[in-house]
């Protein structure tokens, strides 16, 4: 992986095929105090704030699959609506900073007295589909994403992706 700097309040954590950049109040959860299934994930990163009822949360995922990204696109999008009962495509734009073909997909669902805001980043490299995907209640959207849009612009892909 390339290196590059890593501003003030911040650690570059590894992923498996990619770098992720996190910031240093974000904890790594214990496999047990993530209601995901490890074996699928290769990262998760969550800001717990005992204020706040959903905890903004980074999982990075990635599978062996040489599909163009309109086909990986378009599979993340059927998945959330089979997984997510009430979800609502907000976007699918293309994602210009990254190295490989790459969509930037919003969409929410309802989670009881909340909305869920989800952006799922598609990357594909030839040999993976890699998946960055920022979780967080939409009264949170506002002030994080900016914040995922960095630590999406800001993944350091290895030779292995």
């Amino acid at each position: 992986m390339t290196d590059r700097s890593v501003p003030s309040g911040y650690v570059r954590d590894d992923a498996g095929l990619v770098a992720v950049l996190r910031a240093e109040s974000w904890e790594r959860p214990a496999a047990d105090d993530v209601g995901v299934d490890l074996a699928a994930v290769d990262y998760v990163a969550r800001l717990v704030d005992p204020e706040i009822p959903f905890h903004m949360n980074v999982v990075v995922t990635h599978v062996a699959s040489s599909a163009p990204i309109e086909e990986a696109s378009s599979l993340v999008i059927a998945a959330a609506y089979e997984q997510h009962p009430g979800a609502l495509v907000i976007g699918c734009d293309s994602w210009i900073w990254a190295p490989f073909p790459a969509r930037c997909i919003r969409f929410s669902y309802p989670a009881g007295d909340l909305s869920i805001v989800v952006t799922r980043w598609v990357f594909a490299t030839g040999r993976h589909q890699i998946h960055l995907v920022a979780s967080r209640s939409a009264e949170q959207y506002v002030l994080s994403d900016e914040f995922f849009n960095a630590i999406a612009t800001s993944l350091i892909f290895s030779e292995a992706a």
